[in-house]
């Protein structure tokens, strides 16, 4: 039988990518599951909601600065007052403020509004098959902030006693944001920085409290006391790594992670903090402390996730992997003795010898991500980078003289630098690229104003002047105004407006016609595709391999907020889209009679029809290994249909990847309509895909289940 239902979640919801189950997740409920606590789920919302459209931009129309701190506050203000209110739709109407707002950064206000409309209706769907949840933890950036308060809002309004915790990066960094999740009731409790205890000691105080929320002072969380106001964030003891479970995945379905590339990865520390505390950087802010793990530790969990989860490629979440050479250099060597089949990368810092790239190389790192900012050594000074140009050169040269790739950050805009100096790091970025085509890769972030930063609290001293948000947005919500009074909006100055623009145009002009990443330093290099219907509601793709030439892949946006995906011959993708264009523009082709029919009539024509929404709660997971008595079901991140009558007739599509589309055996049609209704064991699945067909061999059986077990497509419960 299936697992029984958890009365505690874990979850994390859109806009930003899915490349790597969340490292976050996987720590707590390792850390969760070591102290005893079984308690807790987890689902990634961004499964299913693979729709995204942009709410907030760096830069404006008239290349202003914006500051990510509460980066959409207009809407944000809107939306707490409406459901502070009560009010049956907290997504504001567009009117001449939202529009004014997504304009000036240039944004389609249309499609910002459908977006946010979409995503509230879509939670308010998909918490009614989480009833059974009483205790909620969101994981929060700056680009899913506004996502996770609609979340909160709607499971308050289906489970007004749920009780909500949130955490990361932006609540840390943006006490700003934390206040005002909590002041709207929105969040229950924050927890600030590393969150591993703290989520324990919330989750315990809760139980012991009748499931109802406490008045205890926990270190490290906000909440609500008595008062209502919120307590102090007092400093807590930071964990020991070596101390530290190796991260956990068995609640996370690794089978809607495995579309890119065909790289079974997982996210793994070495260490927590940074080494630097750089002038326009946050990150060491977080986890307060240069923390090491034990590389022979990290070894012998690195070879438990193989064995578990089959991993092929960690991708280490580490703020510098190198943050210690000698440490890195120990990893390496143990790594290497321990002939674990794994390929590795992650950030890293420019202090790389031709000796230590050549032995990490051989250990089986392909990727790394160096911030290299700038080449001028009077800006790298200003950044309190503690490099010079020359040491980044160097840096880049022994990554890539070792068949690493490298991907070389730059940042446009940052205060005190000079459209000359970056022009002459760009040039010298593109020679790199010259003499090691293939392996060197420009990645440009701008200058983003964010309140954890050192330059933050003295943009004077840079030559920026902060503007806080005018009046007008202020008095949307005139009970908050003791926060918002207190965050910018924006900062001038110092190479911003023109000239910030002018880099940022330069850079993408220059780099764009530099060499491009070969196959085979693929990991890295790229994203899963994410769905963005930001322009189209239904999108057709060819199919890329030679065995499904003349069949289409079609996904279309429902208006629940679910993603619905077919596989479709020519002529069918002719019929679907000649009805697509006969709908208006800017409407769902799902709100048209004719086109639901015909859809829907397509989906009865396969084994199993996409359809991307949480209708039914189960946990999917990938072991290396299935036993004979693990209960498997079918993946949702899968369509399947049979194209012909061959022997290979049967065609798979996997949701995220075009190019991860595959031909087997049409015996798996009639054991995967089971599969979709309820999970079966394995032993009884081949069973019956035998006795089904008496000429079948059992090896033969076997050997397709584990194939199609692989890929991803069969998953455990």
């Amino acid at each position: 039988m299936p697992t029984p239902a958890k009365p505690a979640l874990l979850c994390v919801t859109p806009y930003f990518g899915n490349s790597v189950p969340p490292a976050g997740a996987a720590a707590l409920l390792s850390y969760l599951h070591a102290s005893g606590c079984e308690d807790f789920a987890f689902t990634d919302f961004r499964h299913w909601l693979p729709y995204r459209c942009q709410t907030f931009s760096e830069m404006g129309a008239f290349a202003e600065t914006f500051v990510l701190d509460v980066p959409e506050l207009p809407i944000v203000l809107k939306l707490l007052r409406s459901f502070r209110e009560g009010k049956e739709t907290i997504v504001p109407d567009r009117d001449r403020m939202f529009d004014d707002y997504c304009m000036g950064r240039l944004l389609n206000p249309k499609y910002v509004h459908q977006y946010l409309v979409t995503l509230e209706r879509f939670f308010a769907s998909a918490w009614q098959n989480y009833n059974h949840v009483n205790f909620v933890g969101f994981t929060t950036w700056t680009t899913n902030y506004l996502s996770t308060l609609i979340a909160a809002a709607q499971l308050k309004r289906v489970n007004p006693n749920a009780y909500v915790v949130a955490g990361g990066p932006q609540v840390t960094e943006s006490v700003n944001s934390a206040r005002l999740g909590l002041e709207a009731g929105l969040f229950d409790a924050v927890v600030c920085g590393e969150g591993e205890q703290p989520l324990l000691d919330l989750y315990q105080e809760f139980v012991e409290n009748d499931r109802k929320p406490g008045s205890k002072a926990i270190p490290g969380v906000l909440k609500h006391g008595v008062s209502g106001e919120p307590d102090a964030s007092d400093k807590r003891k930071l964990l020991l790594l070596k101390n530290l479970p190796a991260p956990r995945f068995d609640e996370i379905d690794l089978s809607a992670y495995q579309g890119w590339r065909e790289h079974r990865m997982l996210p793994y520390q070495l260490s927590r903090g940074c080494t630097d505390k750089c002038s326009f950087c946050s990150e060491w802010v977080f986890w307060q402390n240069f923390r090491l793990s034990k590389p022979d530790a990290s070894v012998e969990q690195i070879g438990e996730l193989k064995q578990k989860y089959d991993v092929r490629h960690i991708s280490f979440t580490d703020s510098l992997v190198n943050g210690v050479e000698r440490r890195l250099e120990m990893f390496a060597d143990q790594l290497l003795t321990s002939e674990i089949d794994v390929t590795w990368g992650g950030f890293m810092r420019a202090q790389m010898t031709p000796d230590l790239a050549e032995l990490i190389s051989r250990a089986g790192c392909k990727f790394a991500f160096v911030g290299v900012e700038s080449l001028s050594d009077e800006t790298l000074d200003s950044m309190n980078k503690r490099k010079t140009g020359i040491e980044n050169v160097r840096a880049i040269e022994a990554f890539a003289g070792a068949n690493i790739p490298v991907e070389v950050g730059l940042i446009t805009g940052f205060p005190g630098d000079s459209p000359e100096r970056f022009m002459d790091t760009v040039r010298g970025v593109v020679a790199l690229q010259s003499r090691f085509p293939d392996r060197v890769r420009v990645n440009v972030e701008p200058f983003r104003p964010t309140p954890s930063q050192p330059i933050y609290k003295d943009m004077r001293d840079y030559g920026l002047e902060p503007a806080h948000w005018d009046a007008e947005t202020l008095d949307l919500d005139p009970d908050v105004a003791d926060i918002t009074s207190e965050i910018y909006c924006s900062v001038s100055g110092s190479n911003q407006g023109v000239d910030r623009l002018g880099e940022q145009q330069y850079v993408s002009k220059v780099i764009r016609s530099g060499p491009r990443p070969a196959g085979e330093f693929a990991i890295g290099w790229g994203r899963p595709q994410i769905l963005d219907f930001e322009h189209e509601f239904v999108k057709f793709q060819v199919f890329n391999t030679a065995d499904l030439r003349g069949w289409y892949s079609v996904r279309a946006l429902h208006p629940d907020g679910s993603v619905r995906f077919l596989i479709v011959s020519a002529e069918e993708a002719r019929q679907l889209g000649a009805l697509v264009r006969d709908v208006v523009f800017g409407s769902n082709p799902f709100d048209v009679p004719e086109f639901t029919k015909v859809w829907t009539s397509l989906a009865d024509e396969h084994v199993i029809a996409g359809a991307m929404h949480p209708d039914r709660v189960a946990t999917h997971h990938f072991a290396a290994k299935l036993e004979a008595d693990d209960l498997l079901c079918a993946s949702p991140y899968w369509a399947a249909r049979v194209v012909d009558d061959s022997q290979d007739g049967l065609a798979f599509h996997y949701l995220y990847d075009v190019a991860r589309a595959y031909r087997t055996s049409p015996m798996l049609s009639s054991i995967l309509e089971a599969l979709v209704e309820q999970p079966i064991t394995r032993k009884d699945a081949i069973s019956r895909t035998i006795a089904a067909d008496g000429s079948l061999d059992e090896d033969d059986v076997v050997q397709v289940f584990d194939s199609v077990h692989e890929l991803g497509f069969l998953s455990a419960v």
